[in-house]
């Protein structure tokens, strides 16, 4: 790639810096003439460009480059453990092909697709047909036997631990939050059942509408750096609090993946204290704006009040 790629100059600055770094040390991007670079992405976690061109075979590429983080903080998955994991989701259709990894620097094939909002499963016609794309990727996702050694490798995430690790590191709660009462609500997740190993399966960990592509040839499910080994309400919690679905959206889910519809509250509050208690933390936390924050808090004592 040449340095003086004009079609790098609608990114910034630093992201630029980045590629140009990659380029230089082989790999896919040393041979590639661009024609198009898109940001797709720019967020705490990762950066992500849409990367149009050819290779130097003649080849055009459509790919999609994920850029690591600036920040040191340790990944949730090692670079070796998601790049396997994102190889056997893209064999079951539920990932697009994974093209490169190293170092935290992903690439991927494109994929054309569009991200709902909660509009969408409230208001379209075709509400029913989204949700059972939904619920047929779950299913897929119970379905998935990973190598075992993948599996072993894969960290294993217990709700109540985690939120209560997270809380324990928070340095400095916003003025508009109540440090005893968020302390209470992480308690109350204790109250979840402990699960046999039976019960545990495969867990996106960040499944909000954001990390969804749907298409008319189904759908991909994207971002996979905080995947683990857990309950699948985990998942199942996410979506419906993220794109607003009702119980009885919510129900059709669980029935798909056999859960139990009665833990579907507490895994709503386990779900929102996690997201909550990410922004929290002294290296997140200045990406959270103080609306943001008190939204988030109002939803935590909504969802409280019918645990």
């Amino acid at each position: 790639m040449s340095e003086g790629s004009l079609a790098l100059n609608a990114l910034p600055l630093a992201c630029v810096k980045q590629i140009h770094s990659l380029s230089q040390v082989g790999g896919p991007l040393a041979d590639i003439q661009l024609s198009q670079a898109l940001l797709l992405t720019q967020g705490v976690s990762h950066q992500s460009v849409r990367l149009i061109g050819i290779n130097c075979a003649g080849d055009g590429i459509d790919w999609v480059l994920r850029l690591p983080p600036k920040s040191q903080v340790t990944p949730w998955l090692s670079d070796d453990n998601e790049a396997a994991l994102l190889r056997q989701l893209a064999q079951r259709g539920l990932y697009p092909e994974l093209i490169y990894s190293h170092g935290g620097v992903l690439i991927s094939a494109f994929f054309a697709g569009i991200h709902l909002s909660p509009q969408d499963f409230a208001l379209s016609a075709n509400r029913a047909g989204y949700l059972q794309h939904l619920a047929d990727a779950l299913a897929q996702l119970n379905l998935i036997s990973l190598p075992p050694a993948l599996y072993a490798a894969l960290p294993k995430l217990n709700l109540a631990k985690r939120c209560q690790q997270l809380y324990q590191s928070v340095l400095v709660f916003p003025g508009n939050i109540c440090s005893a009462s968020l302390h209470a609500m992480v308690g109350k997740l204790e109250l979840l059942p402990a699960f046999a190993s039976t019960e545990l399966t495969l867990c996106h960990g960040d499944l909000h509408r954001h990390n969804i592509l749907f298409s008319e040839q189904g759908l991909a499910l994207l971002d996979w750096e905080y995947a683990s080994i857990g309950n699948r309400l985990i998942d199942i919690a996410a979506l419906a609090e993220d794109l607003q679905l009702s119980d009885a959206q919510a129900a059709v889910l669980i029935a798909r993946c056999g859960c139990h519809m009665s833990q579907l509250a507490l895994y709503r509050l386990g779900y929102r204290l996690l997201e909550l208690l990410w922004y929290l933390q002294p290296e997140n936390v200045a990406s959270a704006s103080d609306q943001l924050l008190a939204q988030q808090w109002r939803r935590l004592i909504q969802l409280d009040q019918v645990c």
